[in-house]
């Protein structure tokens, strides 16, 4: 293991996500709860299931969009998914998206300087 630290992310790539972290956190809530009403409600329930089914393509359209543009800010090109392996398998399983907070748990615990669990 080596002693440096991981490089520091481009600023324009910060300011993105710490924009966008909180309305991409709901998009995941509204996700889980348009996944979930598609999944426990019956098939006859057409208008709930079509609301539902637009609902997650939206979400998924818009976690599609954050992850091409912070592929973009962030200057790595196509090594991007594999440093940002955990971004690319919850882009790809959206059901995942709450273990992104696992870092940005670790992000807020080095910005403080504290250990970590």
């Amino acid at each position: 293991m080596s002693d440096r630290a991981a490089p520091e992310p481009p600023a324009r790539l910060t300011r993105w996500e710490q924009r966008t972290e909180v309305p991409l956190f709901l998009a995941g809530l509204l996700f889980l709860t348009g996944y979930a009403v598609r999944v426990l409600t019956p098939h006859e329930a057409e208008p709930w299931n079509d609301l539902a089914l637009t609902l997650v393509w939206s979400t998924w359209l818009l976690f599609l969009v954050d992850y091409v543009a912070r592929l973009r800010l962030s200057g790595l090109g196509a090594r991007f998914p594999r440093v940002h392996l955990l971004d690319t398998v919850v882009l790809l399983l959206p059901l995942l998206r709450p273990l992104r907070m696992v870092q940005v748990y670790q992000a807020v615990q080095r910005r403080h300087d504290r250990p970590r669990l």
